[in-house]
């Protein structure tokens, strides 16, 4: 097999086989390390609906996921670039981890709330068990293919039961029986007490059977955690002390029985879950880290349909201005001066000489000298080109995935692909300078010579 993909990427070693074959590569053309993930192509799969897939999900960032850089098709190999993070797969340190139990568990809350940040940009039905999982070196977990449909039973609620059984168990394999299941899952809960473990081999069960919604599982997990910090296990031991006299409640060893647990791990019936983990009343999830995860996603929802009503507003005035102004407004209207082959930018034909220096004199905040191909006006979050002569325009290109580079690192990609390139700066809650948006999507077939568009963070405000 070629160890070069197209002209930019080289491939290293191998990291382990999984849906495809994971890499170490080098980017030549940024001098950069990343991971290069092969997707084997089944006969008779369309490769046009995988890129599309692989162009949709590298739009969405989120510290749970590995990134994606850059989607190709090199010969008959698609592939996927993704940012490098130092560690390992978790299936080859799976044996040898040093998590403790609370930890455990806080990894697969936090996993949790990356599915529910998934699910709003609709992205889903993807594994998350051991095999799909990296470790990184700091002793976080990310989810490393979220494009690829999972086996039912490794995806969703039931997905991070198997991986709760895998890292408590250590083990590679899924029981798909239930007993067996709940019983190797008891004998490795040996530092929790009975009514905890009793607990959480109930979420557990009830997550291998499938009668859990996301939230709903989040909901007694974060109870559970709650209930495992030391701070509030030390007052419950000193109470029992002092109200009943009696030694504290015994380790657990794996011998109690399967008895209901406490009220507050109950399980909640469909038609009243959302009710309850949405309930600002509610005094059963009101960590300060949990209450801003469900205000968020309230507050998505929020604005989603806000801008879905401006939106119909918008187009209904434009719309409306349409068919009044009839084609007067064509013949009105200013033409665009548009200088693409000197490396000017586009400014609108009623701006005034005076207010425009020379692109090719004018310096950049930072007392560099700007790059011909591009103007800095950081302070309007006006439209920035960078437009250059590239010669050669014939046949179609790939636009590349520019999403989560800096400003630079974009410009340079769309160069390297032979596009021109346009960008805005905007306040935005990603990380100063960094891509949080493009058009046209990562994986787009255009004309050689064509124009990218890109949004670069101002920050939040």
């Amino acid at each position: 097999m070629s160890t070069h993909i197209g002209n930019r990427y080289m491939l290293k070693e191998a990291i382990v086989p999984a849906g495809g074959l994971i890499y170490n590569a080098v980017d030549r053309s940024l001098q950069r390390d990343v991971i290069i993930y092969l997707i084997n192509k089944e006969s008779g799969e369309d490769s046009e609906q995988i890129m599309r897939v692989l162009g949709k999900v590298s739009r969405f960032t989120d510290p749970r996921f590995m990134h994606i850089l850059d989607i190709g098709l090199d010969e008959r190999r698609i592939y996927a670039v993704l940012k490098k993070n130092n560690g390992q797969p978790l299936l080859r340190g799976l044996k040898h981890h040093s998590f403790k139990l609370n930890e455990i568990l806080q990894h697969i809350y936090e996993l949790g709330k990356g599915l529910l940040e998934a699910l709003e940009e609709g992205i889903g039905n993807f594994s998350v068990t051991a095999e799909n999982i990296w470790l990184t070196d700091k002793g976080g977990l990310m989810v490393i293919d979220y494009w690829t449909e999972g086996e039912a039973a490794r995806r969703g609620v039931k997905g991070l039961g198997g991986l709760l059984y895998q890292l408590c168990t250590r083990s590679h394999m899924i029981p798909v029986n239930e007993e067996l299941f709940t019983k190797n899952l008891r004998a490795s809960l040996d530092d929790l007490t009975a009514h905890q473990a009793d607990a959480l081999l109930l979420i557990a069960r009830q997550a291998f059977q499938e009668q859990l919604s996301l939230s709903s599982f989040m909901m007694h997990l974060h109870d559970l955690l709650r209930d495992m910090r030391p701070e509030e296990k030390a007052s419950q031991t000193d109470y029992r002390h002092v109200a009943t006299d009696k030694e504290p409640e015994p380790r657990y060893r794996g011998n109690s029985t399967d008895k209901e647990p406490p009220s507050r791990y109950r399980h909640v019936p469909d038609d009243e879950e959302d009710e309850e983990l949405y309930d600002e009343d509610s005094d059963e999830f009101d960590d300060s880290e949990s209450a801003t995860l469900l205000q968020k996603i309230k507050d998505k929802r929020l604005w989603a349909a806000i801008s879905l009503i401006c939106l119909a507003v918008v187009a209904g005035c434009v719309f409306r201005g349409w068919l009044q102004s009839g084609n007067t407004e064509n013949a009105d209207a200013p033409p665009a001066v548009t200088k693409e082959r000197t490396g000017q930018d586009t400014l609108p034909a009623e701006q005034p000489d005076h207010d425009a220096a020379p692109a090719d004199h004018s310096d950049s905040e930072d007392g560099q000298e700007t790059n011909p191909q591009s103007t800095d006006h950081a302070d309007t979050g006006e439209r920035l080109s960078g437009e250059t002569d590239i010669s050669g325009d014939q046949g179609s290109v790939m636009v590349p995935a520019l999403i989560g580079l800096t400003r630079e690192e974009a410009e340079k990609s769309a160069l390297s692909a032979g596009l021109h390139y346009e960008f805005f700066l905007e306040f935005n809650e990603q990380e100063q300078g960094t891509v949080f948006k493009q058009e046209p999507e990562a994986g787009t077939q255009v004309p050689k010579g064509g124009k990218v568009t890109f949004w670069v963070s101002k920050g939040p405000r």
